[in-house]
């Protein structure tokens, strides 16, 4: 996956993604499994990612 991303200065830990982007693939956010997860083709994409107010 290609993605145009912009790089800020002291957030090396947060990545952002646009909201056109996840409204165009359709994506979920799961925060009850910390996973983000979509379509690509047939191909079920899931990437996880760290909830800060997981206990």
């Amino acid at each position: 996956m290609e993605v145009d991303a912009l790089i800020v200065e002291g957030a090396t830990n947060e990545f952002l993604l646009g909201e056109s982007w996840m409204m165009k693939k359709g994506v979920k956010i799961d925060f009850v499994s910390c996973e983000m997860k979509w379509y690509e083709d047939d191909t079920k994409k899931i990437v996880p990612f760290q909830c800060s107010g997981n206990n």
